[in-house]
């Protein structure tokens, strides 16, 4: 059992080092910056794993080694969930399936990691789907951008059956959503089926990306007038996509995207 001080002590510095590494973050005329921040991620993660504390942290080191491209952030993300399980009890199930998230992403983002990230986006699913059965208008939002990422985990590893399953989840809660709420939800949901008409798009399927794409296009020339900046860019791809079903060119989707 860790001493509550200790604890106490273990937080506060790792606070007081986190303000550093606000403040060389936008020194942006030094070179050496992310050197020292690294450096002083590296400090502050060894006491917030010890101790269970400012665990947010961690998982923003884990951020900042991937996006430098460093592979020290698998390693840092084993003694994480290690941590996680450590210290349950004092976590939400939200901040829980965030990090299983964050850590599926990241996977994600590597072939051979594959089957990790995999695992972690579905115990982030799993959690987010508890959540939603206990207070349906406080995650489900939430638990669409999950579903709607892990779909495009399964695309981009050759698995359609899979990406389609959670594509139609992320369908169904968005129109469950705007029932509820319409104008709030309703750009969300006409780039839901947007998403989904690209899916079938480059499943060769033209009738199911027609009819999604066409429902993406009726809800997107609603919303043109309120949001033209917004939605310009939406509309104008969706009817190019719908152009290209109806001329059967399909083939030369890829090409027009390139251009």
């Amino acid at each position: 059992i860790l001493d509550e001080t200790d604890a106490s002590k273990a937080a506060g510095f790792v606070r007081e080092y986190r303000t550093r590494i606000d403040a060389l973050t936008i020194q942006i005329n030094n070179p050496d910056r992310f050197n020292e921040i690294e450096e002083i991620y590296e400090k502050i993660t060894a006491e917030a794993l010890e101790f269970g504390v400012e665990l947010s942290t961690v998982l923003d080191f884990i951020v900042f080694l991937h996006l430098q491209n460093k592979k020290k952030a698998y390693e840092i993300i084993e003694k994480v969930e290690e941590t996680y399980l450590q210290y349950a009890d004092q976590f939400d199930a939200f901040t829980l399936s965030n990090a299983y998230y964050l850590f599926g992403t990241i996977y994600g983002a590597v072939a051979s990691k594959r089957n990790e990230a995999e695992k972690y986006l579905l115990k982030s699913i799993e959690i987010g789907e508890k959540l939603v059965e206990e207070n349906p208008d406080g995650f489900n939002s939430v638990l669409v951008d999950i579903y709607n990422n892990v779909a495009f985990f399964y695309v981009s590893h050759g698995n359609p059956t899979k990406a389609e399953k959670y594509y139609l989840k992320t369908i169904r809660i968005c129109e469950h959503l705007f029932q509820e709420n319409p104008g709030k939800i309703k750009f969300s949901l006409a780039v839901c089926y947007n998403n989904f008409g690209d899916f079938y798009c480059k499943q060769r399927d033209a009738q199911k990306a027609e009819f999604y794409f066409v429902k993406a296009k009726d809800i997107f020339e609603e919303l043109v007038a309120e949001e033209p900046e917004r939605v310009n860019y939406y509309l104008a791809g969706t009817y190019n996509n719908i152009g290209l079903i109806y001329s059967g060119n399909l083939s030369k989707r890829k090409e027009t995207e390139e251009n």
